[in-house]
């Protein structure tokens, strides 16, 4: 068993910013966790018996980094065993062959890796500092007629005092009284009334937002939190996790995929995916007539300075930000390396595929319109 058996779960509400995964799954009371739960426990009991220990480690982590790797790999194993004869491999064996699982399709041998791509360390660090403060301000402001919009303005170098934060807080609520009206009539807001609290380095912004009703003082005392705008995604974590796993494996033989889960914080498109397989997209300008045209750039994990290259790499079956929350409507994207160098058009997968020209590199997506979920018997969560 991955999770607990003999614990009373009565607790239905959301999760604490900095709670782990594991640790939300295993106490909370939601239909829709319990569901995550009967999932998780199927998958595990009938994966094989090789690397079930790591397996369940894993799954039972702390770190949900540790926890998404290895329900990752969990949910790869269940999701293509319709479609291939798949076993996992020994997570013992030597360096240079300790992919995680061998496959085979109409006598075809596949070598599969599954990994997950994260933001870089600094990003997530940051980010559970961030989640760290909003917990304690949840957990420690209690107010039966105002929710806070929280927000930084300016991050420290060290963690800030949080006992003196909420001491401003309380003492803003305090002041404000009843005297605040944000929302009209119609129910639209007005002009937050704000204050700005300094906590040494750090500058913290605090509106109250008067709730419709008197809710329950169970529920979260910040309603709307910090948010993070970003205005180009940064795609390299994306890039060298590709890059490190066409690499690693020198003395592949068979084909080899690649699946991988992007874990980015703000997703990645279609293009992205692109840009790092074949190269950014440049745009170029004849000086002389005006006219424009598009190229890229010689510096993907498929196509470098001197032309392809990873030419081990056969594929790479992509999802984007897949949990156990979404498992049911994840629409994969299969990448085929035109250049790899064993020839195999991957016929066993009937779905969302980028198909590409080798003489003209034009490219297009092809089986859009069709969904794999009805035919691999992904388990709803409803």
């Amino acid at each position: 068993m991955i999770f607990s058996e003999n614990i009373i779960r009565k607790d239905i509400g959301p999760a604490k910013y900095s709670e782990s995964i594991y640790a939300y799954y295993n106490r909370s009371a939601r239909h829709d966790v319990e569901n995550i739960r009967e999932i998780i426990e199927t998958w595990y009991k009938e994966y094989p018996l090789l690397n079930k220990i790591k397996l369940s480690k894993g799954l039972r982590s702390m770190n949900n980094r540790e926890f998404y790797s290895n329900f990752f790999e969990l949910f790869v194993y269940n999701y293509l065993k319709s479609i291939l004869t798949i076993r996992p491999l020994d997570s013992n064996g030597s360096k240079e062959t300790k992919y995680d699982f061998d496959a085979k399709f109409n006598g075809d041998s596949i070598c599969i890796e599954a990994t997950v791509s994260y933001d870089s360390d600094n990003y997530n660090i940051k980010k559970q500092r961030r989640n760290k403060i909003i917990d304690y301000i949840n957990r420690n402001v209690k107010d039966d007629k105002y929710y806070l919009y929280f927000s930084i303005k300016k991050e420290g170098v060290n963690e800030p005092r949080l006992k003196h934060l909420v001491k401003e807080i309380k003492i803003f609520i305090i002041d404000s009284g009843d005297g605040i009206k944000t929302i009209d009539e119609e129910g639209s807001f007005l002009e937050y009334q704000k204050n700005t609290i300094a906590i040494e380095d750090w500058i913290f912004e605090v509106s109250l937002i008067p709730r419709k009703d008197k809710e329950s003082n169970n529920v979260r005392a910040i309603g709307i939190g910090p948010m993070e705008f970003v205005w180009s995604r940064d795609v390299e974590s994306l890039k060298n996790s590709i890059q490190y796993k066409a690499k690693h494996y020198k003395n592949i033989k068979d084909q080899y995929l690649l699946v991988i889960n992007n874990m980015n914080n703000f997703g990645t498109d279609d293009e992205d995916v692109i840009s790092c397989l074949f190269g950014k997209e440049e745009l170029s300008i004849n000086i002389e007539t005006g006219e424009t045209s598009t190229s890229r750039k010689r510096d993907g994990v498929w196509v470098g300075p001197k032309g392809p290259r990873n030419l081990i790499l056969a594929g790479i079956l992509f999802f984007n930000k897949l949990t156990p929350w979404n498992i049911e409507n994840n629409q994969p994207t299969l990448y085929v390396n035109p250049w790899a160098n064993l020839k195999n058009d991957m016929s066993w997968w009937k779905w969302r595929r980028l198909q590409v020209d080798e003489k003209t590199g034009k490219y297009e997506f092809i089986n859009t319109e069709k969904y794999p979920k009805s035919y691999f018997g992904i388990m709803t969560l409803r």
